[in-house]
C-alpha cells in the first residue's frame, strides 16, 4: 500500500472549499492574515497547513475545518 500523504489531502480539501465560494487565493490570504506565498504553497500541498491556519480558513470561509480532516486518522491506521 502506497504513502498516504495528508498534506496533500488536506490541501485539496481546503482549496476544494475556497473554489466553490469563489473565494480568490488573494482575498482568503488578506482575510485569513496567511502571506499570499505561503497561502499558495499550502493549497498546493507543498507545505502542511497548521491547525490554528485551518481555524482561522474555515471561520474566514465559514467552514467547519474539521471537513478537511476528517478521515485522515483512520487511514493512517
Amino acid at each position: 500500500m502506497g504513502r498516504i500523504n495528508h498534506t496533500e489531502t488536506i490541501a485539496k480539501r481546503v482549496d476544494a472549499s475556497r473554489c466553490s465560494l469563489d473565494i480568490a487565493v488573494n482575498r482568503l490570504a488578506e482575510d485569513s492574515g496567511i502571506p499570499r506565498t505561503t497561502l499558495q504553497r499550502k493549497l498546493k500541498g507543498a507545505a502542511e497547513f497548521t491547525g490554528g491556519e485551518l481555524i482561522v480558513l474555515g471561520d474566514q470561509m465559514n467552514v467547519n475545518p474539521e471537513i478537511w480532516i476528517q478521515g485522515l486518522a483512520k487511514a493512517a491506521q
